[in-house]
């Protein structure tokens, strides 16, 4: 930690290589009566809390006669501890479609494919791509589809074609095969050999017994392709 009369002080939390570096809101001050004591110093930012993180060492610069509220002290560690805790998150995080991950496979990106998730409200968001892979080398996909807005999403971009034939199951939640968008929408998917799997629940409530059993019905008589 660094705390300099007049300037914003700082304090930098490392864990390996990922390091993080938080700054005070107010400059440091010059204090009127009683100035920050190291230890107190030292005992305060050794509170680590239910954070994952514990201090191995802690080095302190700070300008004599300096002053921060104890407030600002907390806060301080507190958003170094957080910070340090997402960059080491983030570092485990890789790029959709990452060039490492395609050249390991022997491919390189789409030259133009256009992709297509459904978010939670069932909006299509496309995601552009550039390379010199053609459609026919992208594998196909299976999707997981939870509610009817993202069912009518989903469908929607298959049966206009967009998907260029790539989008191979779908796993709609079961309850959705109750509902008038799945019946309008499943023969016209089958007939694009798409296969429809509903995708049921390990444990059942009690309560929701009567209504698997309704789901069931439906989707046997619907459906031939699978569970």
């Amino acid at each position: 930690m660094s705390l300099t009369i007049g300037q914003k002080g700082f304090f930098t939390v490392c864990k390996g290589n990922r390091s993080f570096t938080a700054y005070t809101e107010v400059p440091v001050q010059a204090a009127a009566n009683r100035p920050l004591e190291e230890e107190r110093l030292r005992t305060q930012l050794m509170k680590t809390g239910e954070t994952p993180f514990e201090f191995e060492t802690l080095e302190l610069q700070i300008d004599p006669g300096s002053f921060l509220p104890m407030k600002e002290l907390n806060r301080l560690r507190r958003y170094a501890l957080d910070g340090l805790e997402e960059a080491i998150a983030d570092s485990f995080c890789r790029d959709l479609l990452s060039q490492s991950t395609l050249h390991e496979s022997g491919q390189n990106l789409p030259d133009s494919t256009d992709m297509v998730l459904a978010d939670s409200h069932g909006a299509a968001s496309p995601l552009k791509s550039s390379g010199s892979v053609s459609h026919s080398q992208i594998p196909g996909l299976s999707i997981l589809v939870e509610t009817e807005e993202q069912w009518n999403a989903i469908t929607g971009f298959i049966l206009s074609g967009q998907d260029h034939g790539k989008i191979q199951r779908l796993y709609p939640d079961f309850r959705l095969c109750t509902t008038s968008s799945f019946d309008r929408d499943l023969k016209a998917l089958q007939n694009r050999q798409i296969e429809i799997c509903p995708a049921f629940p390990y444990i059942f409530r009690e309560k929701a017994v009567a209504l698997f059993k309704n789901c069931i019905q439906s989707c046997l008589f619907s459906l031939s392709t699978g569970f």
